[in-house]
């Protein structure tokens, strides 16, 4: 269905729950992810059709750039980590009146 434009496909990740993630863990994880979406199930755009897988991202527990306080995330440029592996919109909700 993605291919022929009816819907896509958005990657939604829970990370740094038992401990704080870190970045490097964060981008290999992002990347690995997208590329086995993208390569082994074809399911992400690719920019101009034929270039870098592209996605929508959720983050899990509301923690979005480690807004948390360390708590569910524990990455604090996640946001360019995400822009740099391909992400084209973060579609995490607002959670007030939760500390996030």
């Amino acid at each position: 269905m993605q291919a022929e434009g009816l819907g896509e496909v958005e990657i939604h990740l829970h990370h740094g729950v038992e401990q704080p993630d870190t970045a490097e863990n964060l981008r290999k994880t992002l990347t690995e992810f997208r590329d086995c979406l993208a390569e082994e199930h074809r399911c992400l755009l690719r920019s101009g059709g034929t270039g870098k897988p592209m996605y929508a991202f959720v983050h899990g527990n509301l923690a979005l750039g480690n807004s948390a306080g360390g708590k569910f995330c524990g990455v604090d440029n996640e946001m360019q980590i995400l822009q740099e592996t391909g992400c084209y919109v973060d579609m995490t909700l607002p959670s007030a009146p939760d500390e996030t």
